[in-house]
């Protein structure tokens, strides 16, 4: 399938449903929002099982759940497909789970946040095709300044839900006003800005209860925004398969700031 048809494939399925409720994808048109949903629902779940547990008592346990609920799903559509193609692609999203350790080091140890002391903002882990990566990077590294203040607080915050939201849209104003990545194609642009989007695993459903509590009513509001848009997207995908796999773990790296280089 070349680019251009996959592309109107791809934008049919976000308008008319992104396989949501369905077990498995049955074609590369499929992979892209099925893979994004499987991921999207593990984390979301892992986070919210994690702000739950506020005396950490089983902490371990739950972040080695979130690789379990990814891993048997993978081998599961992996066994249950003949196409080699969409059996390769499923494979490639196998290195997804092997994140327990790190995500142990945030959630549950809290030595990673003693290694981000000093730390205001991280170096963008986007990556854009034909978007030279240097270029990018120094262009929206400062996006991330305040919601990396909140999370080295607190990992679990909910006001990370619309802190992510915001780094995003900051990240592609920047993007678009300074006319940062003058090579790509405004469909990779638009298409790289909703898996960035998609992959926001900080809004589990509870951001209401909490900035109300702690902001006020327009405090409330701000958080039921962030919360709408992050599931809105659930499902969008990049222009292809190779990036839906891109567009996820650039969404997990991003949650574990462990695997970002710190460059100030």
């Amino acid at each position: 399938m070349d680019s251009k048809a996959f592309l109107t494939a791809l934008v049919a399925v976000v308008i008319f449903g992104s396989c949501q409720g369905q077990d498995c994808p049955t074609s590369m048109v499929d992979f892209s929002a099925w893979a994004m949903n499987v991921t999207s629902s593990c984390s979301i779940a892992m986070m919210k099982s994690l702000r739950e547990d506020t005396d950490k008592a089983n902490c371990g346990d739950i972040v080695s759940e979130n690789g379990n609920c990814m891993s048997e799903k993978f081998t599961t559509c992996q066994s249950a497909t003949e196409d080699n193609q969409l059996k390769s692609m499923i494979q490639s999203m196998s290195q997804m789970p092997n994140m327990a350790q790190l995500f142990n080091s945030i959630f549950c140890t809290g030595e990673a946040l003693q290694n981000m002391e000093g730390v205001t903002g991280v170096v963008s882990d986007l990556q854009i095709d034909m978007c030279d990566p240097t270029t990018l990077s120094n262009a929206v590294k400062d996006c991330s300044n305040d919601f990396v203040t909140v999370f080295k607080a607190d990992p679990l915050d909910t006001q990370l839900c619309t802190k992510y939201d915001e780094m995003t849209a900051c990240e592609f104003q920047t993007i678009k006003d300074d006319n940062v990545c003058p090579n790509s194609e405004p469909m990779t642009l638009a298409m790289a800005e909703q898996g960035r989007k998609a992959s926001n695993f900080f809004c589990t459903g509870d951001e209401n209860e909490d900035v109300n509590t702690t902001e006020g009513n327009g405090g409330a509001d701000e958080g039921n925004e962030g919360e709408d848009e992050g599931n809105d997207n659930v499902g969008d995908g990049g222009k292809d398969g190779v990036d839906i796999v891109k567009f996820s773990i650039v969404g997990i790296l991003t949650l574990s700031l462990l695997s970002i280089s710190y460059n100030f």
